[in-house]
């Protein structure tokens, strides 16, 4: 939102992000015709960034593992089944 134009009023203002807090963040909102800048302080609730985390990590590793043990199993059995590659030249 820094640097958009609100209008309040029959006022504009340009909207500066000030400091921002663990529970806040400020707004400085400074009028397009000059004078005094007013200052909001608009509370928010910041949510987890639900980041992987190593028990994830694992959990999606032993299932790529998997895929690929199937996926050479599938290929076993049809090699196997279509009576494959003895290792002899013919």
């Amino acid at each position: 939102m820094g640097g958009s134009i609100v209008q309040h009023g029959s006022a504009a203002y340009v909207i500066e992000v000030g400091p921002v807090g663990s529970t806040s963040i400020t707004y400085v909102l400074n009028p397009v015709d000059g004078g005094a800048a007013l200052t909001l302080a608009a509370p928010y609730s910041a949510i987890e960034c639900q980041l992987l985390d190593w028990p994830d990590a694992l959990q999606l590793g032993w299932m790529v593992a998997a895929a690929w043990i199937g996926t050479v199993a599938v290929l076993f059995l049809a090699r196997a089944i279509k009576g494959g590659d003895d290792g002899r030249d013919s």
